[in-house]
């Protein structure tokens, strides 16, 4: 029989049975935190688990498999990582074809409660989907690959009402002069003004800015190539798209500071987006901490993509080619924009009424 020793991980606050086999490192959460909790599972599954039965693989283990050959791929890595440790730290040893409505009701009401000190309302339904959308994607990929028999299907949660919020130039504006204040108090904002330049003047998502590195941006033509090399497409499609003189000038700044810092240590990162010499992994709390000091209290990073959008329909730039600046993968996506271009509608109608011969 192996040896079953119990231990902790920097990942967990719970007590884990870690044991090898076949030259293999495993490891069960016990889901308790209590020395004394974990050793009463770790008796009883050490008297259950049999290792010459044939393999049934756990949530752990398709979860590890599908980070290691398909999520760290993902446009979003990190954040895929993130929750593929949160579902491996609930559903630990249960079989991956057993993760059945009820276990997965009983998860969403584990996320519902806080868990940070500094928090008090509920996770959002976006914020848990996240976590869904990967076992899903998890337990299909290990069915497709035929590691685990059929599964049950994963129901995301209602997604909410579509924000349409978007910024007003005069907000903007204040934005704007607020960050560029806090850079001359000798306060390092310049990665939030630098971040928000990019994301007004070119709608990108904020996870494709912030991975946004110094070789993929070609000034000799103003473009900024946002695809990873090497990384798959997903249906959030990343562009290539180009830009202004005024960005351009923003660009040539932060990339001059960047050339500098570079030439003192080799190791700096190069990442258009960079704070205290390290890539920022998120910025909503930057951005949103920037927004509330002008008095803008309900926007995300996010409003800046679809502000950018927003003012791109208002000027009437062609849906088809804004779909494809935004990097939509669905029409239907970037229909919504049609409503900011009343001219269009009034043709419509104008062409409805026209005679037509017989």
């Amino acid at each position: 029989m192996p040896d079953y020793v119990l231990a902790k991980i920097s990942t967990s606050k719970y007590w884990y049975i870690t044991w090898t086999e076949g030259r293999r490192s495993r490891r069960a959460s016990t889901r308790q935190t209590d020395r004394r909790e974990a050793e009463k599972v770790l008796a009883a599954f050490s008297l259950e688990y049999n290792p010459d039965a044939p393999a049934i693989l756990t949530a752990i283990d398709v979860l590890d498999w599908y980070y290691d050959t398909h999520g760290k791929d993902l446009h979003r890595a990190d954040s895929t990582k993130d929750s593929v440790e949160i579902l491996k730290a609930f559903f630990s040893i249960t079989p991956a074809h057993e993760i059945d409505p009820q276990k997965q009701a009983e998860f969403i009401a584990h996320r519902r409660i806080p868990r940070d000190k500094n928090r008090t309302e509920p996770l959002s339904n976006d914020t848990i989907n996240r976590d869904l959308a990967t076992l899903s994607a998890a337990l299909r990929k290990a069915f497709e690959w035929k590691l685990i028999e059929q599964p049950f299907k994963v129901t995301l949660l209602p997604k909410p009402a579509a924000r349409e919020r978007f910024l007003t130039r005069h907000e903007v504006a204040k934005l704007y002069r607020q960050l560029r204040q806090k850079r001359k108090d000798n306060k390092d904002y310049k990665h939030v003004l630098l971040f928000a330049r990019i994301a007004l003047n070119t709608g990108a998502r904020p996870g494709a800015i912030l991975t946004l590195t110094w070789d993929r941006v070609d000034f000799s033509r103003r473009i900024l190539w946002f695809p990873v090399p090497g990384r798959a497409q997903t249906n959030k499609r990343a562009a290539v798209i180009s830009f202004d003189h005024k960005l351009e000038a923003a660009l040539l700044r932060a990339k001059k500071a960047h050339d500098e810092l570079a030439r003192k240590s080799n190791q700096y990162p190069n990442e258009v987006i960079v704070f205290e010499g390290q890539p920022v992994k998120v910025i909503r709390k930057s951005v949103t901490t920037a927004m509330k000091a002008v008095g803008i209290t309900d926007a995300s990073p996010h409003t800046f993509r679809h502000t950018f959008a927003t003012w791109a329909a208002m000027g009437g730039a062609p849906l088809y080619i804004l779909g494809g600046a935004l990097g939509h993968s669905n029409p239907s996506t970037t229909a919504k924009y049609a409503k900011y271009q009343p001219e269009a509608f009034k043709d419509v109608i104008r062409a409805s009424r026209k005679k037509r011969s017989a």
